[in-house]
């Protein structure tokens, strides 16, 4: 019992030690950077010096070019670092024993930039959200421990006779305030105890289910997911991989449990013989374009070609309603800022401030 707790404790720091991560902007920059050195005729480890001149904080360029010196490939010398997912070390793989590295580089230097813009644009969406939000707290943090006390003082730090749900919301405040680094340290061991029942006790696909079934939200989250996955395939289809070996990457690259379960469908079911198109339906993914793209591919014997005609078309559907439901969250924001401030004025602030009252004491 107690090893099991250590090692979900480490488990739980894991975080401290991806201190190396790269960023895909940065995964971007120096696939491409790498991309050009080699299609200008520089050799890799002297791409490696200029790189690292140009950026102090690649230091595992160094364990890759110490690696190289040892007669290791570079897909062994990068997957070492522990820096780069399995997409990039299969690539790298490929484009070394085919001797076509600068395409490898410049594909994932690609990807990596449409996963930089993707999560740059979902970063600038949510922008306006956090500001309501931090408005908000803003808000009922200024009433909770600064207005209501005061007022209350001046009714000799007893609460008046305002009535019903007046009553009530100011009992709750004064509570709040009293009691606020004991509730603060309660929901901060609630969140961590959740998470910890999320991850090891309870089966994660059923929360990856759940957070596609939200209304609107759900379906763009899946086909974001589904557009980064079909980039990847395409990639990988492009560079030599056979379909097997590239779903088998996919598996690896993916995190969310119910992709990963149905990628493993459909692994199984092309295993069997089934045509993808077949096992697209057999793994339950019900998306028309996918669908449709994938049986033109395999019909015209051009799958890589319609994989990314498919990738075009999702990135501009998301970008499209990515930007309709911004257009939409505002005015439902400004809503409901405008509701927080009259209930707050209607059931707090007249009934605290009443004249008849304050005159009474």
């Amino acid at each position: 019992m107690i090893l099991q707790l250590k090692k979900d404790i480490v488990t739980s720091f894991k975080f401290i030690n991806r201190a190396n991560k790269l960023s895909y902007d940065e995964k971007a920059k120096l696939f491409e950077n790498f991309s050009i050195l080699l299609k200008s005729g520089i050799p890799i480890i002297k791409s490696i010096d200029i790189i690292q001149q140009q950026n102090d904080k690649l230091k595992f360029l160094n364990e890759i070019k110490e690696n190289l010196f040892t007669g290791k490939s570079l897909k062994d010398s990068i997957s070492q670092t522990q820096c780069f997912d399995e997409l990039s070390i299969t690539l790298v793989d490929v484009g070394e024993k085919t001797g076509r590295l600068d395409e490898a580089f410049e594909k994932l230097s690609k990807y990596y930039r449409h996963l930089d813009e993707t999560y740059k644009e979902i970063k600038s969406a949510s922008y306006y959200p956090i500001f309501i939000l931090s408005m908000l707290i803003f808000l009922f943090g200024f009433i909770i421990l600064y207005f209501v006390p005061n007022v209350i003082s001046l009714y000799g730090g007893e609460i008046p006779n305002v009535g019903g749900w007046s009553y009530l919301l100011i009992k709750t405040f004064i509570f709040i305030k009293n009691y606020l680094l004991e509730l603060l340290f309660s929901i901060i061991i609630f969140i961590v105890f959740l998470f910890k029942i999320i991850t090891l006790y309870k089966k994660p696909i059923f929360f990856s289910r759940l957070k596609y079934k939200f209304p609107i939200l759900g379906n763009l989250i899946f086909k974001q997911k589904i557009n980064n996955l079909i980039w990847a395939l395409e990639i990988m289809l492009t560079s030599g991989i056979d379909i097997l070996n590239a779903l088998s990457v996919l598996e690896n690259v993916s995190k969310d449990y119910l992709l990963l379960e149905k990628l493993q469908i459909i692994q199984n079911n092309i295993l069997k013989g089934n045509s993808l198109y077949d096992s697209v339906i057999e793994a339950g993914i019900n998306e028309h374009n996918l669908l449709y793209f994938v049986s033109i591919g395999e019909e015209t014997g051009d799958l890589e070609n319609r994989l990314r005609n498919l990738t075009y078309l999702y990135t501009q559907e998301i970008k499209r309603k990515t930007k309709e439901l911004t257009s939409l969250a505002q005015p439902v924001f400004i809503a409901i800022v405008t509701l927080a401030i009259g209930i707050t004025m209607l059931a707090i602030v007249m009934p605290l401030l009443d004249y008849n009252l304050l005159y009474s004491i």
